[in-house]
């Protein structure tokens, strides 16, 4: 707590008031969010989690939705259950079983058939991607490969597709996941962290190349959420890991489906839920594309001399956690 009231500053409380009374004027008169009624929005991961959660907001929305996963019968189950819950025709939803690390052949071939039938993808969502956990020493060097085949390469391939499509018709959204472990290190992610750090920096780039072409990248950064993947990641959680996230609880995959999908509509680039999860995008914010005056308000704040000086002296993310009579030490740069 003494680290929180020493950061309030004169400054950062001046800067947090601009950032509230610009948010809200932009928000009411000048910024409009997207809308994904009538539009083609493709799913990575479909079959279930966040991107089953997605799809399922976006049917709500009347949009239509290309599910696309490993696994016909998991494909199939997920259709079912969102006609079940939204009583959507269920032609507005198709299946494509499939591999992120197929051949670009065999990707373009899928995402044209997908557009056959629902119009151009207005929206790309790259869900699909696990964790597995462990100390450095105890995790191979397939783990390490293998995550970065899915998490990195196959949000690569997937948007190597669809991106250039989108500059040609000039709009679109590209949504990537990565996670709160892809704004800071954690203990037990050596390689889950790496792949999804290596996402930022591709969110980051790709972002200013795409702004010209009236394409918006958003890069939602989830807490654990609760999914199939999570209760597989958890089977492999040091103990120490497993402290670490019990400190900011798991949500429920609806809670951040609906969250990405508002910070997308309004193109924001960094989505994340909670105060804990704001905290941390802003502090671990570096160079990342400012898309809103909060945004820009807050971080200035953050970066008032003041602040910065006592950012040095306490390094902002530095946490303790007891366990067992030893204290697990997880430290970050200064600001």
């Amino acid at each position: 707590m003494k680290i929180v009231f020493d950061l309030i500053t004169t400054e950062f409380v001046i800067w947090v008031i601009a950032a509230i009374v610009l948010a809200i004027w932009t928000a009411y008169y000048l910024r409009k969010p997207l809308s994904f009624h009538d539009k083609h929005v493709f799913v990575t991961g479909g079959s279930g989690g966040i991107g089953k959660a997605i799809a399922t907001e976006v049917i709500k929305e009347g949009g239509r939705v290309s599910l696309f996963a490993r696994g016909q019968y998991g494909l199939e189950d997920a259709k079912n259950e969102i006609v079940l819950k939204t009583n959507c025709n269920p032609n507005s939803i198709q299946i494509f079983p499939g591999d992120v690390n197929d051949s670009l052949g065999t990707l373009t071939k899928i995402i044209d058939d997908s557009e056959k039938n629902h119009g151009p993808i207005f929206m790309l969502v790259n869900t699909a991607g696990y964790a597995v956990a462990g100390r450095f020493e105890d995790l191979s060097v397939d783990n390490f490969k293998a995550m970065m085949s899915v998490n990195f390469m196959g949000t690569v391939s997937v948007s190597k597709v669809v991106v250039p499509r989108m500059k040609n018709r000039g709009e679109g959204v590209v949504v990537l996941f990565g996670s709160q472990a892809g704004l800071t290190g954690i203990f037990g992610y050596t390689a889950y962290a790496a792949t999804k750090f290596a996402l930022r920096g591709f969110a980051e780039a790709l972002s200013m190349e795409v702004k010209p072409y009236n394409i918006s990248v958003t890069l939602a950064c989830p807490p654990d959420t609760d999914t199939p993947g999570l209760i597989m990641e958890n089977k492999t959680k040091p103990k120490e890991t497993c402290l670490i996230s019990d400190s900011s609880g798991v949500l429920p995959a609806q809670d951040v489906a609906k969250q990405t999908l508002e910070d997308a509509k309004m193109k924001r680039f960094l989505s994340t839920n909670g105060f804990e999860g704001k905290i941390l995008t802003t502090v671990c914010c570096g160079m990342a594309p400012i898309t809103s005056y909060f945004e820009l308000a807050i971080q200035k704040g953050m970066k008032s001399k003041d602040l910065d000086k006592e950012s040095r002296k306490y390094n902002l993310t530095k946490v303790s956690w007891k366990w067992n009579d030893n204290t697990i030490c997880h430290s970050k740069m200064k600001v």
